[in-house]
């Protein structure tokens, strides 16, 4: 399995600069973009969930937030987030396999882990 994307950091803005968000990574699929197609929130002392209300008017398709040891997939479909057990953006993805392994990155040695990691996704 292979994925086209690029990793990317910034302050995304609407146009008028009327909202604002800075997720901790995101990803563009196929090619680059001002509004990625994929954010990540990692929640540890600030952010939540509410934050879907900023992506929402940002067009962003799919938020993952780390959250309480756990990835949570929100969707935007129809113009409403919607929680789901899978990503949309990568389908073939195990996500349960992905929170075993982002669980581990705190107490285990990441380059270990990402070694690991690549070869059951492989």
């Amino acid at each position: 399995m292979t994925w086209n994307f690029d990793a990317i950091t910034l302050t995304l803005k609407q146009k008028d600069k009327s909202v604002g968000k800075e997720p901790d990574t995101s990803f563009c699929f196929n090619n680059l973009k001002l509004i990625p197609d994929l954010a990540v929130e990692v929640i540890f002392s600030s952010g939540s969930v509410e934050d879907l209300d900023k992506y929402q008017k940002l067009g962003v398709k799919e938020i993952w937030f780390w959250l309480n040891n756990r990835l949570e997939i929100y969707v935007l479909v129809d113009d409403r987030y919607q929680k789901q057990n899978n990503s949309n953006s990568l389908a073939d993805l195990n996500v349960q396999l992905l929170d075993k392994y982002i669980s581990q990155v705190l107490t285990g040695n990441p380059r270990i882990l990402k070694k690991a990691f690549l070869q059951e996704i492989s």
